[in-house]
């Protein structure tokens, strides 16, 4: 997996990419979910994005929000993408990779996550965060 990051920590736009395997493995994983976990990035040249993130952070919480809904939150920590949410905030990432992505997918099919007013999956937040679907054999 990679993690870009286009440097800008204002609004930060970053891109999360593997192969199609790789993306419903990590679907699967924020399905599933019931520990905090730290999921290491591999390290790429890219001719859009200058920086590469150090991984995710992904922390189960147990708080919704003051309307009740279970939200994904992400945030920058230093060199790493935050995650935080309870179990069915993750579950409802999980199962929107997995909609999304599958074993025939390939380059440059991508999912976009930013925040619209009245998202049901995105606590609002300022990082745009794009999954992209890479050839499975990029080095």
């Amino acid at each position: 997996m990679y993690i870009l990051f286009d440097g800008n920590w204002d609004e930060p736009e970053i891109e999360i990419s593997d192969s199609p395997r790789g993306l419903i493995e990590l679907g699967e994983l924020c399905k599933s979910i019931s520990e905090d976990l730290n999921l290491h990035a591999e390290k790429i040249n890219s001719e859009f994005y200058p920086e590469n993130l150090e991984g995710i952070s992904m922390k189960l919480s147990s708080i919704k929000n003051p309307e009740g809904l279970d939200l994904i939150k992400i945030h920058l920590n230093q060199r790493n993408l935050v995650f935080e949410g309870s179990k069915s905030a993750f579950h409802k990432l999980g199962m929107s990779l997995l909609n999304y992505f599958h074993e025939n997918s390939r380059k440059p099919e991508h999912f976009h996550l930013y925040y619209v007013e009245g998202d049901c999956l995105l606590a609002p937040t300022n990082c745009h965060v794009i999954f992209l679907c890479r050839d499975p054999h990029i080095t």
